[in-house]
């Protein structure tokens, strides 16, 4: 059963997920507090409560919350992908939110431009082009897992539905 605490739990995962970037923080703090350091610094707070109020308020509200969410994200984590002394796509965060946070036509589009985005961002950090192919597909594959993933919980939600309206269930 697909009840409101598994839900919860789930989304207190997902907003939990931000602890990857955590690693980061050593690295960029060795070098010293640059301009480059501190753009990146802002970013990645700006990204953390963004993140978190993202699955927590925006997923499943009613409004544009969703797609302002996807929009900030995006936005915050070129910023980190750009102003990141070390080699990284950030952007994958933004392709789950897409994906799980926009409908299926408008999650689908805006993976492929999400995953896009990734691959230019690659292309203008000089990244070498065979990584800058893999951070494409990697954006876009966890991305479209992502629609998958949503359309899973859309198709659960319809089923307890019709079971709880079917006669055999009374």
């Amino acid at each position: 059963m697909l009840t409101p605490g598994r839900v919860l739990a789930g989304r207190i995962f997902f907003a939990l997920g931000v602890c990857f970037l955590l690693p980061l923080l050593p690295s960029m703090l060795a070098g010293g507090l640059t301009a480059n350091v501190l753009v990146f610094l802002l970013a990645l707070g700006a990204f953390v409560v963004a993140w978190v109020w993202f699955w927590l308020r925006a997923l499943g509200s009613d409004g544009p919350a969703a797609a302002i969410g996807v929009g900030v994200i995006t936005l915050l984590l070129s910023l980190l992908t750009l102003f990141s002394p070390i080699y990284g796509d950030a952007l994958v965060f933004a392709s789950v939110a897409a994906g799980v946070g926009l409908s299926t036509r408008r999650g689908v589009a805006a993976v492929v431009a999400i995953a896009i985005l990734a691959g230019l961002m690659q292309v203008v950090r000089h990244t070498p082009l065979d990584r800058t192919f893999a951070v494409l597909l990697n954006d876009l594959f966890v991305g479209l897992v992502a629609v998958g993933g949503r359309l899973l919980v859309n198709s659960i939600r319809q089923l307890q539905d019709s079971r709880e309206r079917s006669p055999a269930s009374q």
